[in-house]
């Protein structure tokens, strides 16, 4: 089982596009019954992992966009000297 199988199998995602795409009509989707899929717990173990890594990625990304931000002010202080 992956996060995906689970978005295919086990969520009408549909419903979630809604927040991205408010123009969707979901009049007629299922509701999603977040209890069900959460007492399985190799979906919630799969969701946590998923999380975690997600958190991981944003973190690395926001350290190396420091550090690109603090490269730009040395390459400016540089210039400033010439």
């Amino acid at each position: 089982m992956c996060i995906d199988a689970i978005i295919v199998n086990d969520v009408n995602f549909v419903r979630l596009l809604k927040i991205m795409e408010p123009n969707i009509n979901i009049d007629n989707e299922s509701k999603n019954n977040y209890n069900l899929i959460l007492n399985n717990q190799k979906i919630k173990n799969l969701l946590a992992l998923k999380l975690s890594l997600t958190y991981s990625a944003i973190k690395y990304r926001q350290e190396f966009g420091d550090e690109i931000d603090d490269l730009i002010q040395l390459v400016k202080l540089e210039l400033q000297r010439e």
